[in-house]
């Protein structure tokens, strides 16, 4: 069980390899503006903008189209199509000759984000039994991290054309595993009346003592409302309490937002240069989050998801807290060292006028 769902996961780690890839982009045009053809790129402020955000605008369509996507296709067969424009807009990132090419690559590359992000996830969720499906869980998050580390890790041996062959690589290698080594989700065959199948696959998934037939019946009585109602239906998001638990996880990827990961992974390079601070930071910033990810699965089984999802907030309002309470002594204090600075400089200057014309009198 876990390692289908590691395999699933594989795909995380090209999705984040596409998040902090724009720093070495903009970190090898700095020194040298060739690309693999020879030919040369340049990017005005507005362009780096865009070839950090192009990614996170790419990823709305394909979330909006994934859910349907899922449920036509299965989750296997969306996680290769998800995975297919990937591969498509890493080759053409590694082949640019110019801005336009690469802007179009990142939104490719979004729509990968948006489409794996929903069905691997759905996947991951559905494989394992529930006594281990809150580590598994996470490690879509943990190998999203570890795509973000290994960049970064990359670019200080490797070219930004030759990250993205390597990125373009690792997708076919995913769609390759998802297509040929991986069985289709259990739920959704069962839900889609494929008993034989789904019993197969859950055959294979669980030990020889597991109940198999109950572990069906309890996915046929969980999904009887999806098996007899339209399930291309939009107002089926409008039944019962399904509104409510939209609107819980909604609110809490909002409040997740505001931490603010994604915004110092994507201008990371950025960021350091004008706060006068070493790449090292990144290094330490996107090692801790795989760590904390590390924990979580471990963790998240033995303590229950409220639990760990309490201390996480409460772990992030003491650090964001922490940090702005820092930022604004640390202004305060150099605000009054540069007020006393302007002081010490006026007297001296007063001085030495007075002594100038001292002398010149005498």
């Amino acid at each position: 069980q876990i390692s289908v769902s590691l395999g699933a996961s594989l795909g995380h780690v090209s999705m984040g390899m596409s998040v902090s890839w724009a720093n070495a982009l903009i970190g090898d045009l700095r020194t040298d503006n060739t690309t693999l053809l020879n030919a040369h790129i340049s990017l005005d402020d507005w362009e780096r903008n865009m070839m950090n955000n192009m990614v996170f605008a790419g990823s709305v369509p394909g979330f909006l189209v994934a859910g349907w996507l899922v449920a036509v296709l299965g989750r296997k067969g969306s996680m290769v199509a998800g995975a297919t424009p990937g591969m498509l807009g890493w080759c053409i990132v590694a082949m640019a000759t110019n801005t336009k090419m690469l802007i179009a690559a990142r939104c490719l590359l979004g729509l990968t984000n948006g489409l794996l992000s929903v069905a691997a996830n759905t996947y991951v969720v559905e494989i394992p039994e529930t006594a281990i499906r809150g580590g598994t869980g996470n490690l879509p998050t943990a190998m999203f991290c570890f795509g973000i580390l290994i960049t970064i890790i990359l670019h200080t041996r490797m070219h930004w054309y030759n990250i993205a062959f390597l990125c373009a690589g690792m997708q076919l290698f995913y769609i390759l595993i998802v297509a040929i080594l991986l069985p289709e989700s259990p739920s959704f065959l069962a839900v889609n009346n494929r008993d034989e199948e789904a019993r197969k696959v859950l055959t294979m998934l669980r030990h020889r003592y597991a109940n198999i037939e109950l572990e069906m019946s309890n996915i046929k009585d969980y999904n009887n409302d999806k098996i007899t109602s339209d399930v291309f239906s939009i107002f089926g998001l409008f039944r019962t309490d399904i509104p409510k638990k939209i609107f819980i996880i909604s609110f809490l990827f909002f409040v997740r937002s505001f931490v603010g990961f994604e915004v110092f992974v994507t201008n990371a390079k950025a960021i350091c240069t004008v706060t006068g601070s070493s790449l090292e930071s990144s290094y330490i910033v996107s090692a801790a989050q795989l760590i904390g990810c590390f924990f979580s699965c471990l963790l998240m089984d033995r303590i229950g998801r409220r639990l760990a999802l309490i201390v996480s907030l409460l772990g992030v309002c003491l650090v964001l807290f922490t940090m702005g309470t820092y930022i604004h002594l640390h202004n305060d204090i150099m605000k009054s060292w540069g007020k006393n600075m302007e002081n010490v400089t006026f007297e001296r200057t007063n001085g030495t006028t007075q002594t100038y014309d001292s002398i010149s009198e005498r």
